[in-house]
């Protein structure tokens, strides 16, 4: 059969759609001329021509078509050409053939023929991306590459899947003060206008089903009247409405008409005012049952609250639920007759309304009951990536199917997080397939915030929806980026650009998923301890230096392309970052009276005004495009409001008159310095460590002028000072490091002094080192101890594991790992450590913040050291509630992206066995500490480096 030529310069196929085609279908096929029109430079000469049932006679064409409604496909497949016995009947599938016969007029036809409405929209949209134009083309700025041919090959010519989940959407939402501004900007509101370039996006990425903006606007209202609810059933979408908007009803609008003499009543309560809100269910029911929707049930309180007040009993809530969608359902009843249809039915099981559903031992829930059979149970996570609960022995048969509702932006407790991408592709294929194993597949709606700076990860998400099993490969992430990078930037894919572009755009979210930048504050990462300021600062600054160069290798086109998607939030992190750390060092120095205590304030103000450049960059690129998009408040964050914002503390400081020394490792804050008597003594263990190979140490000079240092020179050849003597300003870092193969096997000390003025400090450095006998003899990937104890990373598994499987860039140490197959408990992950003496010690067991799954409030690993009996330990407190702000198991969780359960642990001389088994569902290790019991650790958001491992 061969290729087909749609462009080469000479050639130019031409268009066809039918003339009864759906309205739908002509506007997305209009929208790809747009994008063959700007790939081939052809501006607006090719024009999409409406036929009857024969095509016009030219060399080549594309026919956009949809089975059960083409005379031009019931013609084909009557004259034996084609057959569309494959895909009819089937959801929102499309197919390409090429049909080559002397039958017709067209020497080469392209037939994009899809099962229905939608089929047709996404193999339409198919063909820009075959042209080089990606998905979020419109939303991102993206490059529509001009191409010279344009041939699509025999692989192309292929029938696509039914989409893994049947509704596949997003909700705008926390849309103030930004998505609110950008529309009101260049739209003039919430209209249908607008709406436009959202479904757009939608139908590219293959979405069907939209939760519009609710703060301040009415889809049903703003398009002007109906427009919108119009438009989106042309084409083919259907709109549904947040967790506590039903009956199609948003939640302004009640706001809007309620009143003392209001038919509707003046109160949002179906106790108080049943007539009033019943008419106004039905009210809206009636205007708007004849669109594409899925309708919410359910009730809760105005202005997303909770439906009844503090005093009132779990039964009260369910019984006043009940009445609810009873009545809910009598309307929709009555709708349906009306207009011979039958609706998608929700309910958000969402915050309050999930103990509602589940009950408790003394009062039965909503989970038996029979008036939910037909109703979608929509499951929600915690509002900040880990999922609440999932179908369970008693419900997993539901009849009305589950839903699941993700977030990448929420307004709310414990910090809102709002202004950038923070969610990490990893967490959201983790926890995302899970959701769909445990038969979670009749919606999935992502909360995108103002879509805005969310629409990377919105494309991931719906790709996943589309297609479950596509993202399975260890590197699926940093594959997944690069190729929509390459495709947005209309760079090649697997050249060096695009592997530095995802590089860049995947560093950017892992810093920001680290911490949210909402959630940072100069006390979160230690400006000392494990120098993991400097750490921090170090990655920072490696960020800021390849974006950098990366921009400035760009063309104009692509540099817009490139700022729009992740330019802008990369820069954003990397100020925002060196705003916070350098204000912890500040604030360090300062405490310690250090004069550079000065020039790390000097930094945090120039962030800070830093900051503000960058939100007027923002709103005057591309002449305004985005404008409004950068008013998120994103600095100071102290509650889940922006109110009490407030900037970094900095501190100054004000030398002494004369030169004077004070000595510190760069790991510690105690100084150092001169004293009366014996000097003072600094004593340094860290060599007797193996894998430990340097250790620095500062001088500092806390007075005005120079100071002069001195430090004896060592005596033994294993440790090297890398500055004896010289002058001082402010401060200056001294490395000691140790030839590790020049030690004995027995701990060696190494006596220095250092002189400063008229201070003194000496230095003890003591050394050893394990012999290779020892080291030889070690099973592959057994960890040793270190200075702070054993640091053991998830993913470095021994060869006896069983059951499990790594997630590579996961978590905030960039590696986990999990069970493969959640069904079974005997799974576990298995590692060694080396102790060279009996003792008892502490282990820490670090799990990402997930919830208990199956609603029992457990979630427990087992743990076995050297083959003793299996020992159960709960990962969450009791009566854990994800959620819920009061529970403070689960707002640190959400903050810092953990959860931490500890264990006694007993070593034996040798080599030890650790074995962690993934009990309960949802488990997901991320990094295991074992130290001494009393020794309380030194505060540090990451903890000690990884120790040493063979």
């Amino acid at each position: 059969m061969g290729n087909f030529c749609l462009w080469d310069g000479s050639l130019s196929a031409e268009f066809f759609t039918d003339g009864c085609a759906y309205k739908g279908v002509l506007r997305v096929a209009v929208k790809v001329l747009d994008d063959f029109a700007a790939v081939t430079g052809t501006g607006g000469t090719k024009q999409l021509r409406a036929v009857g049932t024969e095509l016009e006679s030219c060399e080549s064409a594309v026919l956009f078509a949809t089975v059960g409604n083409s005379p031009i496909l019931d013609s084909l497949e009557a004259e034996g050409l084609v057959s569309f016995s494959d895909i009819r009947g089937k959801r929102e599938v499309f197919r390409y053939v090429l049909i080559q016969s002397p039958k017709l007029k067209v020497k080469d036809l392209l037939v994009i023929a899809g099962s229905d409405k939608l089929g047709t929209e996404y193999g339409a949209f198919a063909l820009s991306e075959k042209m080089g134009v990606s998905p979020l083309a419109v939303w991102a700025d993206g490059v529509r590459a001009h191409r010279d041919r344009i041939e699509l090959t025999e692989a192309d010519l292929c029938t696509s899947k039914e989409p893994d989940v049947k509704f596949r959407g997003f909700f705008i939402n926390d849309e103030w003060p930004c998505y609110g501004n950008w529309t009101t900007e260049h739209f003039g509101g919430f209209n249908a206008r607008m709406y436009d370039k959202v479904f757009e996006l939608l139908l590219r990425l293959k979405g069907n089903y939209l939760w519009p903006a609710m703060w301040s606007s009415s889809f049903a209202w703003d398009g002007p009247g109906l427009a919108s609810y119009e438009l989106a059933t042309e084409y083919g979408i259907f709109i549904g409405n947040s967790h506590h908007e039903p009956c199609l009803r948003a939640g302004e609008e009640y706001r809007q008409v309620r009143g003392p003499e209001s038919e509707y009543g003046d109160a949002w309560s179906f106790l108080e005012n049943e007539k009033g809100i019943t008419k106004f269910w039905k009210d809206s029911l009636d205007e708007r049952g004849g669109f594409d929707s899925v309708v919410t049930v359910g009730m809760r309180g105005e202005a997303d609250s909770t439906i009844l007040g503090a005093n009132s009993t779990l039964k009260d809530n369910i019984d006043l639920l009940k009445s609810v969608i009873t009545c809910q359902k009598k309307l929709l009843a009555e709708t349906e007759a009306k207009f011979n249809k039958k609706f998608p039915k929700m309910l958000a099981l969402y915050k309050e309304v999930e103990p509602f559903y589940y009950g408790d031992e003394n009062t039965p829930g909503l989970i038996d009951w029979e008036g939910l059979d037909d109703v979608i149970l929509m499951l929600c996570e915690d509002n900040h990536n880990y999922v609440r609960t999932l179908p369970g022995p008693k419900n997993k048969n539901h009849p009305g199917g589950f839903g699941m509702y993700y977030h990448v932006d929420y307004h709310g407790d414990p910090i809102s997080y709002e202004w950038i991408n923070s969610t990490p592709l990893a967490t959201i294929r983790e926890q995302m397939t899970r959701v769909y194993d445990y038969g979670v597949r009749d919606i999935w709606i992502l909360n995108v915030g103002d879509l805005k700076h969310n629409e990377f990860p919105l494309s991931f998400f719906m790709n996943l929806a589309y297609d479950v099993r596509a993202f399975e490969s260890e590197d699926f992430a940093a594959e997944y980026t690069e190729k929509t990078l390459a495709g947005l930037l209309g760079l090649k894919y697997g050249s060096d650009k695009a592997k530095e572009a995802a590089w860049i755009l995947e560093e950017t979210v892992r810093l920001n998923s680290m911490r949210r930048p909402e959630a940072l504050n100069e006390r979160v990462y230690s400006p000392y301890a494990y120098e993991e300021g400097a750490r921090m600062l170090a990655r920072v600054d490696e960020l800021s230096k390849r974006e950098a160069a990366f921009r400035a290798s760009l063309t104009a086109e692509e540099r817009d392309a490139w700022y729009s998607l992740s330019g802008f939030q990369t820069e954003g992190t990397i100020n925002l970052l060196r705003m916070h750390l350098n204000a912890g060092i500040n604030n360090m120095y300062a405490l310690m009276g250090l004069k550079q205590a000065n020039v790390y304030g000097d930094k945090v103000t120039a962030a800070i005004e830093r900051d503000r450049e960058l939100k007027q960059e923002w709103a005057a690129f591309k002449d305004g495009e985005w404008k409004g998009m950068e008013m998120a408040s994103h600095i100071g964050f102290t509650k889940w409001n922006d109110d009490g914002c407030k900037y970094p503390l900095r501190a100054r400081v004000e030398p002494l008159d004369a030169p004077h020394l004070a000595v510190r490792r760069t790991d510690e804050v105690k100084l150092y310095d001169k004293v009366y008597g014996p000097p003072m003594t600094l004593v340094i263990e860290d060599f007797c460590f193996e894998g430990v190979d340097m250790v620095k140490i500062e001088l500092n000079n806390t007075g005005n002028g120079l100071l002069n240092f001195n430090i004896t020179a060592p005596s033994k050849g294993w440790l090297k000072v890398s500055e004896t003597s010289g002058e001082i300003e402010d401060h200056k870092v001294i490395t000691l490091s140790c030839d590790r193969s020049r030690l004995s096997l027995e701990r060696e000390e190494e006596t220095l002094k250092i002189t400063g003025g008229d201070t003194t400090v000496m230095l003890k450095v003591y050394g050893r080192k394990l012999s290779e006998d020892t080291l030889s003899a070690l099973p592959k990937n057994t960890v040793l101890e270190g200075p702070a104890g054993y640091v053991v990373p998830s993913v470095e598994l021994t060869s006896d594991s069983t059951g499990v499987k790594i997630l590579k860039d996961y978590g905030i140490w960039s590696g986990a790992v999990i069970s493969a197959d959640e069904s079974k408990d005997c799974s576990f992950a298995d590692y060694k450590i080396y102790s060279e003496t009996d003792r008892e010690l502490t282990g820490e067991f670090v799990f990402a913040p997930s919830a208990p799954l199956l609603g029992d409030g457990k979630l427990y690993f087992g743990l076995s050291v050297n083959g003793e009996e299996k020992r159960f330990v709960n990962t969450v407190a009791d009566n854990y509630r994800p959620g819920v702000t009061w529970d403070r198991c689960w707002s640190e969780g959400a903050l810092t992206h953990r959860h931490k359960a500890t264990a006694p642990i007993v070593l034996k001389k040798g080599v030890n066995d650790i074995k962690v088994f993934f009990k309960d569902p949802g488990l997901v290790l991320l990094r295991i500490f074992v130290r001494e019991g009393e020794k309380e650790a030194v505060y540090s958001y990451l903890g000690p480096k990884e120790t040493y491992k063979v």
